[in-house]
């Protein structure tokens, strides 16, 4: 699914450049967007359920309702991608004779605080889920992790590192 949404998703964020080179046209459509796609995630989220129960005749879910619902969300998904993929062409602009760099290109990025905002939280979070999933602690000794006591808190590391180790191995 992963792979599939992004080989769709990717092209048409790369067309908004090319459709709406003003700036704050171009914010406004992707605000747009991102707004109507977060209200059709939920939409889909909370109706999933109710539309499971529907397909099950009633009562509760069951597999094959659950089948049938997810049938119906996988059809109109692709039917209005695939409506998008027909109706949507690029305007091809006149080509200006100025290519870009790599240097103009890096010197670029450098300057896009946002960008480098958002590369940064996400790197970050990438390396804090990939600690704790290790379950590395600096404060415990797996003995420690083991048997937790009240009184065995390491007295100047990080609590929140000992009472994690606790509550896994307890």
């Amino acid at each position: 699914m992963g792979i599939s949404y992004t080989a769709c998703d990717v092209p048409y964020w790369g067309l908004i450049g090319s459709a709406f080179p003003d700036t704050t046209e171009r914010t406004g459509v992707i605000s747009q967007v991102r707004a109507y796609g977060g209200i059709s995630l939920g939409i889909a989220t909370l109706g999933m359920p109710w539309l499971a129960k529907l397909m099950s005749g009633g009562g509760d879910a069951t597999a094959t309702g659950w089948s049938l619902a997810v049938g119906i969300s996988a059809f109109v998904g692709m039917t209005l991608y695939l409506l998008a993929f027909v109706n949507t062409r690029e305007k091809a602009r006149p080509d200006t004779g100025e290519r870009l760099t790599l240097r103009v290109l890096f010197t670029t990025l450098g300057k896009n605080t946002p960008l480098l905002l958002v590369l940064l939280g996400r790197s970050s979070a990438s390396v804090a889920t990939s600690y704790k999933r290790a379950g590395r602690c600096s404060s415990s000794s797996p003995t420690e992790a083991r048997r937790p006591s009240p009184s065995s808190a390491p007295p100047s590391s990080s609590a929140w590192c000992w009472r994690r180790s606790a509550r896994r191995c307890s």
